[in-house]
């Protein structure tokens, strides 16, 4: 019976740790080699189901990483300004590239080395305001992410009138161009559920 259990929670475990490493390969391959074993061996009780389900659960009650979305209010530009790494330059012809909704921005901003906190309802990065938020409940361990639009920029958006009979495929989204006076800016917070 402990091999049988001890197989399907090796499993689980190793397709749950597929997506990080293909080693995890190895596990399932064990994990079926342990079943294997449980069924040949002579067994003095059954497994129940419930046993099973009680094996298991622990795997299906740990979430994937989540993320929370909260729009940050009164940017600052000159600390926005320290992290612009870059400019794309604007191309109509991307937008047969790209779906409804994607945007792409001429100027690149990078928090990725940056250090990002939450103090109350301000955002501070490496040290310094860098706009504020509103009701905000960061979970246990979680860490933040800031995604950040300045200047022109292009969107694209959907053509409402497209007909794919009569339209050809490149009129199928539009770009539409604009340039923000105002920095907006999102802050992403990863969490995951732990037991």
């Amino acid at each position: 019976m402990k091999y049988l259990i001890s197989g399907i929670v090796i499993i689980v475990s190793s397709i749950i740790l597929l997506s990080v490493t293909p080693i995890a390969i190895i596990g399932i391959g064990l994990g079926a080699l342990s079943i294997w074993y449980g069924i040949r061996k002579p067994q003095e009780d059954k497994i129940t189901p419930e046993q099973i389900e009680d094996a298991i659960k622990p795997f299906k009650e740990t979430s994937r990483p989540q993320v929370d979305e909260v729009r940050i209010s009164y940017v600052s530009k000159d600390i926005l300004n320290k992290y612009k790494v870059g400019e794309e330059e604007l191309s109509a012809d991307l937008k047969y590239y790209y779906d409804r909704g994607e945007k792409i921005y001429k100027n690149i901003y990078s928090f990725e080395e940056a250090k990002i906190e939450l103090q109350g309802n301000d955002v501070i990065v490496d040290g310094e305001k860098f706009g504020t938020v509103k009701d905000v409940q960061p979970h246990p361990n979680s860490w933040f992410s800031i995604e950040a639009f300045y200047g022109p920029y292009a969107k694209i958006v959907r053509n409402e009138d497209y007909d794919p009979e009569e339209d050809d495929e490149d009129e199928k989204n539009w770009t539409e161009y604009d340039c923000l006076e105002k920095p907006k800016a999102t802050l992403f917070i990863h969490w995951r559920n732990e037991l």
